[in-house]
C-alpha cells in the first residue's frame, strides 16, 4: 500500500491562481486596435499612441523566440478598455487603423 504525498506547497497553486486571475483580468479590460507583424509600424503606431498619452500594451512581442524570428506571428497593439474609442481615432488620423 502507498500513499501519495503532496510536496507542493499550498501557496504555490495560490500564488499560481492569482496569477491566473490578474492575467485574466488584463485580458478582459484590455482591447486590441491592431494586428501586425510589421516590426516598424508597430514602433510607429507605440509612438503615436505615446504622444497622445494613450497606455498601451503590446501582446504576442515575444513570439519571436518561438518563431525564430520570421515575423510569421502577429503582434497586437492592446490599449485599455476605456481607451479604445480615441486610440482608434488617433490611429486614423494617421491613417493607421488597419489589420495586416
Amino acid at each position: 500500500m502507498t500513499t501519495k504525498i503532496n510536496l507542493k506547497p499550498m501557496w504555490v497553486s495560490v500564488e499560481m491562481d492569482l496569477a491566473l486571475l490578474c492575467f485574466s483580468t488584463i485580458i478582459a479590460i484590455m482591447k486590441c486596435v491592431v494586428k501586425t507583424t510589421n516590426l516598424a509600424r508597430l514602433t510607429y503606431l507605440q509612438s503615436v499612441l505615446t504622444d497622445f498619452d494613450i497606455p498601451f500594451f503590446v501582446f504576442d512581442h515575444h513570439i519571436s523566440a518561438l518563431e525564430a524570428g520570421i515575423g510569421a506571428f502577429p503582434r497586437r497593439l492592446m490599449v485599455p478598455d476605456d481607451y479604445e474609442a480615441i486610440a482608434i481615432r488617433r490611429l486614423q488620423e494617421v491613417e493607421e487603423y488597419y489589420d495586416e
